[in-house]
Parts: structure tokens; sequence; C-alpha cells
């Protein structure tokens, strides 16, 4: 059986797009897909086998040790395709490559050398400068010379690494909408409701969706909504506290939890929504550019999206009808909020335009069918049927 390696040393063993979407879905396709990532054990879900790493004590020990590590284990693996998920390991998995002659893939989820800039990785500004610089050189020279092809979210990232003459595959974060069904039932709440789900920090808007909502509270009775992580993890009690401090708003009004299990999320959570938000500050062109699960996962849930204009997703929105562009201001998101708190057909109606754009076009199945002739591309095909 063709034998698929995907590594993280970085993300979650369960991340949707590694683990829900790219390996399940090779599994099912008749590949033997084999994880490795930082785990506490050994063993096989969903058809996944998951080799476990030890979680590093700090990021010099993750960033050194872990990735050799990984690299290594990879590589006693043997098996006939390898696919990667960090930038920190592009080291090792160049000394893969030259040591196996195997093929190996870059799977760029981001556009990491606006990232590291733009996050002051390296907490001085020149540092992070100059770290994006090295990082650019590096990542051209591998993908160039030791890597079998990239593996990015959208056209635009891939314009990139075509332009050095790389083999890219667009795969984006579209939804699966194998297990839900045709039609979802609409379960919104009984008031008007804004959701955000996913990671939270501050470039995502999040205070902006506060005071948003603060503004919509004075004109109609709503709710809010967030489900997912916060970064840093004291955001979570500032959004409270911004919530809860001005009197007007009863704790029952105010849903913010953790991360909770992607099925819950998607069969019970989302669709209580009657808009989604998908806000961006336009500082950072990464997240712009970028293609994000909660856009998709509200359309495949008939709930209309409210984000940022000018960003690709807010592009695909205006394309398709199914939500309003806005500015990430408070008083922008709050009108549009309004708009469709007060016009319930509305919501039906971009709800809809939402889920048919992701049942023809931005939904997983199509998507995936772009990494199997991409791995055929490059001499690796399943040699077991493809299981439906």
């Amino acid at each position: 059986m063709t034998k698929i390696c995907h590594v993280t040393t970085v993300h979650n063993v369960w991340d949707t797009r590694i683990f829900r979407r790219e390996c399940v879905s090779l599994a099912k396709a008749g590949f033997q897909v084999m994880l490795v990532a930082v785990h506490d054990k050994e063993e096989i879900v969903d058809g996944v086998q998951i080799i476990p790493l030890a979680r590093a004590r700090s990021v010099i020990e993750r960033r050194l040790l872990l990735s050799r590590r990984a690299m290594e284990i990879a590589r006693n693996l043997d098996a006939d395709l390898y696919h990667f998920h960090d930038p920190e390991l592009i080291p090792s998995m160049r000394r893969l490559a030259r040591k196996t002659g195997k093929p190996v893939i870059w799977d760029a989820h981001e556009v990491y050398i606006e990232s590291i800039y733009h996050f002051n990785q390296f907490k001085f500004r020149p540092i992070s400068a100059l770290g994006a610089h090295c990082f650019d050189r590096l990542e051209r020279a591998a993908c160039v010379n030791e890597f079998a092809g990239v593996v990015t979210i959208t056209d635009l990232m891939a314009e990139r690494y075509r332009s050095l003459g790389v083999d890219t595959c667009v795969l984006g974060n579209f939804p699966d909408i194998t297990t839900s069904k045709n039609r979802p039932e609409v379960t919104r709440a009984a008031r008007p409701r804004i959701i955000s789900t996913g990671g939270h920090f501050l470039d995502r808007g999040v205070f902006e969706l506060v005071e948003a909502f603060l503004l919509a509270r004075k004109e109609l009775p709503c709710d809010i909504a967030f489900w997912g992580s916060f970064a840093p993890p004291e955001l979570e009690n500032q959004l409270k506290e911004r919530l809860l401090e001005t009197g007007n708003v009863p704790a029952e009004d105010i849903i913010i939890d953790g991360p909770v299990p992607w099925k819950t999320l998607m069969e019970e959570l989302i669709p209580t929504g009657w808009a989604g938000a998908v806000l961006y500050s336009r500082s950072d062109p990464d997240l712009l550019n970028g293609l994000p699960n909660r856009f998709f996962e509200y359309w495949a849930n008939q709930v209309p999206v409210i984000v940022t204009a000018g960003s690709v997703v807010g592009q695909i929105a205006e394309e398709v009808g199914g939500g309003i562009t806005v500015e990430t201001q408070p008083k922008a998101i709050a009108n549009a909020f309004l708009e469709l708190a007060r016009n319930p057909a509305l919501v039906e109606t971009m709800g809809a335009a939402g889920r048919k754009a992701v049942e023809q076009k931005y939904n997983w199945n199509v998507a995936f069918q772009e990494l199997v002739s991409f791995y055929a591309r490059l001499g690796v095909t399943a040699t077991t049927p493809v299981a439906h």
C-alpha cells in the first residue's frame, strides 16, 4: 500500500486542515497514512496512524531538537511521500529529501515572510525584518532544490512559488459537507445572534466586534457568541469584562467558550447564528489574503457572513451574495448586523446563497481531488480502491 507521511511539530494532532481534511481523506482514498505529531500515544484514528512526538519544553527545544527528531521518525517510516506543515521543519525536511530521494511536499499555511515581520516574532522589529529576509531565502532555495512541490491555500499564495517554477497545488480550507444533510435544518437562535469561531486574537477584530455588539444592543435585543481559542489566553476574560461592564448586557446574552468538538460546532452551535463574523486588521496582509475555515463553515450552515471589505473572502462574499462586507470598525459592523437582524428574509436569502456556493464549489470534496492529482503528478497514487 502506498505510504504517505504527514509531519507537524507545531499544530495540534487533530488540526482541521492536517488531520481531519488531508490525512483522513487520504486514508479513505486508499493510502496508508501516518501522521507524526505531538501526542501522548500511538494509535489509529479514522484510518490514520498517529506516530507520537513528546512535547517540547520550550520553543527553542521544539525548533532545534523536536524538528530533528520528527525527521528521524519520518525517515524510519520509509514512506513513499512526505508532506510537512511547519516552517521550522524546512531544514530537517531538506535533509530528509536528500537522504531518501523521496518526494517531500511543503504545505505553506501562511505567507510566512509577511507574518514573521508583522507579528515581530523576534521581539525586535529590525531583527524580525532580517529574520523574514533570511526565511525567504531559505524557503526559496529549499523549494527549488529539494522539495517536490508546495501546497498553498489560495492562488495568490501559489503565485509566489509558481514564479520559481515550483509545482504547486492550491488546496482551500473548505468544509467537508458529506457528513451534513443535503439541506441542513436551520436552527437559528430565537433572537438575532452574531457569532465568531476559531482562533481569536486582536488582528481578527475581536474588540471591534464587541463594540459593534454593544452598539447593536442599544437598538434591539441580541446575543453574541465566541467559540474557540484565545491568544493570549487573557483575551477571553478581557472580552467578557468589556461586555459586562456596561451593565446593559445580561450574562445569559453572552456566550464565550473555549474550543469545542468540531462536530458540535458544525451541527449544534454555528447553525444558531444570524451572522458569522470574519474580521481582520488591515495591517496584516496575510490574514486579508487567507481562506479561513470559519468563513466556509458559516456558509455550510446557511449563516450569512459579515466580512472585512477588500479581503479575499470579502470578494467571494460579494460575488456570491452570501454576506455583507464592511470596514473593520464598530459602527460599520453594527450597521451590517442590524441590517440582518431586522430582516430575517435577508438572512435566509444570503445564507442560502452561501450554502449553494459551498455545495457547488467551495467544499472539500472538490478541493481534495486537487491534492490527489498533485500526488499523482509526483508519481504517487493509491494502491487500493478508493473508499466510498
